[in-house]
């Protein structure tokens, strides 16, 4: 690529249309379609032709008028494009064959007093180099892969290559000038302000004149009525370069083309159409960015919305106790039943130490250790369910599916972590109680210890009714409100880990690249492109 360095070389050209081309170019480079939205796909093609036309053409064109005007050979599998190359050269310079696809790497031929001046260009590395004295000093032919090739790489080549021309020879035949792909591409050179010249081959010669006629007519249609029209005859059965004759109006035709006005010329000319080109290019894809904010910005706010309904009754079901079921209350009844926790209560109502096998403090103890798997597995369920809230987001959304739920970190040991913290924050919940240091307080302490009724407030405050109720008996009135307290800490708990949850997303979204700014700048460019050419 041509650096700023190089603009001594320059010669005929406004360095300010370079710097603002070299400007365009670095903007679409940095570009990024990640979201599946409706025009991304087409966008990232367009990206990349657009880059493949400044790299291989604006810019070193920009840079240098004098290299040598580039006429690219283009059109279907077996319309002759090797046979006219070589029949131009008069020599075997493109592999000619009926095995498709025959030509698989660009073939380029120049006179040999120009290869000078095309040093630096990027065809000399893309294409098999062939020099001539066949070929007129200011040009260079480029045979290139069929547009229709069978393999995906000789197809994105060739349509690559004819972004790089100052001039497309479009080679068709009587049989096949009518298909789609010959309009397509023609229309697309006219759009982008390329110069075109087509040849229609292996012409019936009794049908000559309609042919040409009938060409005419479509050109003008497609508003291209300027367009040269070569017309060759056919000459089946033939192998090998076709008779001078054959070609001599093709010849003459790019004799005229090579002195130094006419070349310079279809240069500045199809330079100045693909410069007037860029502005709507630009803003196709300033408007392709814009649509992936939106889509970026509508994927966070709809992650939000789905994520309520989970919040709203994880917070339902922690702060009103909706746990006590199954193995949580099992736990309980045969940890009292163990440790008699019914005849913890003396007559007037206070704790009172218990004798037997099994003290009232190791039953709680094996209890806390249910008690804190009981919040782990709640608190996972509580992830579940917000990953299917978000997958069935990505479901139901096609610019969603970048976020890959399935593939979100394993959280294991952040739920651990979390519900410990959680259950270790617990006798901080019962401090002001304790601190009273009443008679029944003190008996409380006495009969199972301040980590034993921590366990107590756990399971209360889980929705173990027994535990609510022995609690009350072992500190007084207190004992709804400090289970309510770790109820709402645990509901706090459960609000983090689906936050984790949602910021998983926003972080996936925010390290795809996107720049609100980037549509911005594509206009600012656009705007100055205008102007230039007003």
């Amino acid at each position: 690529m041509v650096t700023r360095s190089s603009r001594t070389q320059r010669s005929g050209v406004d360095s300010t249309v370079y710097d603002i081309v070299t400007d365009v170019r670095r903007d679409v480079a940095a570009l990024k379609f990640p979201l599946d939205t409706a025009s991304a796909a087409d966008a990232r093609d367009q990206q990349a032709l657009l880059l493949a036309q400044l790299d291989d053409h604006l810019i070193p064109r920009l840079a240098q008028l004098s290299r040598p005007a580039v006429i690219v050979v283009a059109g279907s599998t077996g319309a002759g494009k090797s046979t006219l190359v070589n029949s131009l050269v008069g020599a075997e310079v493109s592999p000619a064959s009926v095995i498709r696809p025959t030509t698989t790497t660009p073939v380029l031929v120049l006179h040999p007093d120009d290869e000078k001046l095309m040093i630096g260009s990027a065809l000399l590395s893309d294409a098999d180099v062939t020099f001539s004295e066949a070929v007129p000093r200011g040009l260079a032919v480029l045979d290139a892969p069929d547009l229709d090739s069978v393999r995906d790489e000789n197809r994105q080549q060739a349509v690559r290559l004819l972004e790089s021309a100052d001039l497309w020879l479009f080679v068709t035949t009587a049989q096949r000038y009518g298909d789609a792909l010959p309009w397509k591409t023609l229309t697309s050179a006219a759009g982008r302000g390329t110069s075109v010249a087509l040849i229609v081959n292996r012409v019936p010669r009794d049908t000559t004149a309609t042919i040409r006629q009938d060409v005419t007519s479509r050109l003008a249609d497609h508003g291209m009525d300027s367009t040269p029209i070569f017309v060759i005859a056919d000459r089946s059965p033939h192998t090998g370069p076709l008779p001078p004759a054959e070609v001599a109006e093709v010849m003459q035709w790019l004799t005229t083309l090579a002195g130094a006005d006419h070349a310079r010329t279809v240069i500045v000319r199809t330079l100045k159409g693909a410069l007037d080109a860029l502005p709507p290019r630009l803003d196709t894809l300033a408007n392709t960015v814009a649509e992936q904010e939106e889509a970026h910005r509508l994927l966070i706010a709809r992650a939000r919305e789905v994520l309520v309904d989970v919040v709203e009754k994880a917070r339902k079901d922690a702060s009103t106790g909706q746990y006590a079921h199954g193995q949580l209350t099992a736990a309980w009844n045969r940890a009292a039943e163990q440790a008699r926790f019914a005849k913890l209560i003396n007559r007037s109502g206070y704790a009172k130490p218990l004798r037997g096998s099994v003290k009232p403090p190791q039953a709680l103890e094996a209890l806390h250790t249910q008690g804190v798997a009981t919040a782990e597995k709640v608190a996972g369920e509580t992830i579940v369910v917000a990953r299917r809230a978000l997958a069935r987001l990505a479901d139901t959304d096609d610019a969603a599916r970048i976020i890959d739920v399935a593939q979100h970190p394993v959280r294991n040991a952040t739920v651990s972590e979390q519900i410990n913290r959680w259950a270790a924050a617990i006798p901080s919940a019962l401090t002001p109680v304790l601190e009273q240091q009443t008679k029944q307080i003190v008996a409380a302490q006495r009969a199972v210890t301040d980590d034993g009724l921590a366990t107590i407030v756990m399971f209360a405050a889980l929705g173990v009714p027994q535990a609510g109720e022995l609690l009350e008996r072992l500190i007084g009135f207190e004992a709804a409100n400090v289970a309510e307290t770790v109820a709402v800490r645990l509901a706090d708990t459960l609000d983090r880990l689906i936050l984790d949850e949602y910021t998983y997303v926003t972080h996936t979204l925010s390290s795809l690249g996107l720049d609100e700014s980037t549509a911005t700048r594509l206009r600012v460019r656009n705007a100055e492109l205008t102007r230039l050419r007003a």
